[in-house]
């Protein structure tokens, strides 16, 4: 009998292993995307910022093109599964989804020094062709009124909450994705607005139902203003379809691991002190009432989340971290994948750069603005305020980028970023590579000291004269090329 059960194990082992190797959904390599020029301009000439990528494990990493020749960029990067794309060429928003092992290829025909069209060849053509669909889907989720219809009902259980943002997401849905009649696009789409939303439910389920119950004055004598949550929490926001491999293809995939990983709820232990294989039976433990034993695909992921997490806070994988890696997971190109994201995070430390400078300044010590300008005192300085998560200063990276154009053959302009620990440090140091200046890491409360004294959100800018005083600071300005170069001939001027 035991021989008997032991030959059914193996052979649904073998049977689920067929089919993750199967789908290229599911599978590790390089994910390329060429550019090529047709006509009568060098590429050279285009006004083509560095495109991003996100795969199911990174969210925004840099992808820069290297050129070939005089009529091909090429950009390239090492992925696991689907990495969702983006860039502008002449302000256009293009979208393109990859897969390992395959090219995508954009033709740009020019004549006369006109564009005369655009042509791409490769995976998911449909969502290139919608590109501009996606642009206002996205546009739509960064500017979705707030409902105030149920300000003053208060939330009296977890579930009540939980019923009024999944209602919201699919009003918000539905509004959104209206006029989109692909099944494809649609489900896409759906998928998309879903994974922007459902990290909020999560990480600020706290936070956002007691100032809601606040507001709405609940009774906290008959009902407590965050009402305790337990595993049903997840049924619906974790339905069947975070189970099947579409659910990779959107680009916020990583942002829902990440919160699973944070949730309070959970208890989910360091996967480096108990291994995969205890971490994901601690999750079946937790996620089978949801999953009713057909949870393998999103096991398998939210393990490997939870090395990427460790990963990416700059750990190093242990020998013991390797061998059960290579052993523990039955969609072998995940570990591959880890494997390979390790090699390069130990390339990035032996890598010296001395315009990075992690934690510069002693951990108790919180008022640092006029000690890290100090060393430019005879040169004008714009300080740059950012995080790695935040979209909008990712976005502004390219227009400051023609400044520094515009001023690299001056030595008395310099141009210094300045983030904090809340950044994922191994994207901090990919940035590093890509953008001219200098670096600096601060510990959270010297960066929140920073934004408090000048400005209340990032990205914010600030600019010192050569004697070291604050000439500009702006917030998020429009037109944030020809502000910048205002603010630096004002400096220079004084």
């Amino acid at each position: 009998m035991l021989k008997k059960m032991s030959c059914v194990f193996f052979l649904c082992i073998l049977s689920l292993s067929c089919t993750f190797a199967q789908s290229p959904s599911l599978s590790s390599g390089f994910v390329t995307l060429v550019v090529k020029v047709r006509g009568d301009k060098n590429v050279k000439d285009l006004d083509l910022p560095i495109p991003f990528m996100s795969n199911p494990f990174q969210q925004d990493k840099p992808l820069p093109f290297k050129q070939v020749n005089d009529s091909t960029l090429m950009a390239s990067a090492y992925s696991f599964g689907p990495s969702a794309v983006y860039m502008r060429l002449n302000g256009q928003y293009l979208a393109f989804i990859l897969v390992p092992k395959q090219v995508g290829t954009l033709t740009i025909d020019i004549q006369n020094g006109e564009n005369g069209g655009l042509h791409y060849q490769g995976p998911f053509k449909e969502i290139f062709d919608n590109s501009a669909k996606q642009e206002k889907l996205l546009m739509g989720l960064f500017t979705y009124p707030t409902d105030k219809k149920n300000i003053k009902t208060p939330f009296k259980s977890a579930n009540d909450f939980k019923r009024y943002l999944l209602g919201q997401t699919e009003e918000m849905t539905k509004k959104l994705i209206a006029d989109t009649t692909s099944g494809f696009l649609r489900e896409y789409y759906t998928r998309l607005v879903e994974g922007f939303q459902v990290p909020s439910f999560l990480l600020n389920y706290a936070a956002t139902v007691y100032e809601h119950n606040k507001n709405a004055g609940l009774d906290s004598t008959k009902f407590p203003m965050v009402p305790t949550r337990d595993i049903s929490f997840y049924s619906d926001i974790l339905n069947p379809r975070y189970q099947d491999t579409m659910s990779l293809y959107y680009s916020v995939y990583s942002n829902v691991q990440a919160a699973i990983l944070q949730d309070t709820l959970l208890h989910l232990p360091d996967i480096t002190a108990v291994g995969p294989r205890a971490f994901r039976t601690q999750l079946q433990q937790r996620f089978d009432p949801i999953f009713k034993g057909q949870g393998n695909l999103f096991y398998e992921m939210t393990t490997a989340s939870a090395f990427v997490q460790k990963m990416n806070k700059g750990y190093l994988l242990s020998p013991q971290d390797k061998y059960d890696i290579t052993n523990s997971f039955t969609i072998k190109d995940l570990g591959e994948y880890l494997l390979y994201q390790d090699e390069q995070n130990v390339l990035l430390k032996q890598q010296s750069n001395s315009k990075v400078s992690m934690f510069p300044f002693a951990v108790d010590k919180e008022e640092v603005i006029e000690e890290l300008i100090k060393p430019y005192r005879g040169k004008v300085v714009l300080v740059d305020l950012w995080a790695t998560w935040c979209g909008p200063c990712i976005a502004s990276f390219p227009e400051m980028e023609k400044v520094k154009k515009q001023y690299s053959d001056r030595d008395d302009v310099v141009f210094v970023y300045v983030t904090d620990e809340s950044s994922d440090r191994k994207k901090f140091q990919e940035f590093t590579n890509l953008l001219e200046g200098d670096h600096y890491y601060l510990y959270k409360k010297q960066f929140a000291a920073v934004i408090k004294q000048f400005d209340y959100a990032i990205p914010s800018y600030l600019v010192f004269d050569k004697a070291g005083n604050l000439s500009d600071r702006a917030v998020s300005p429009e037109n944030k090329t020809e502000a910048a170069k205002s603010w630096i001939e004002k400096a220079l001027n004084k």
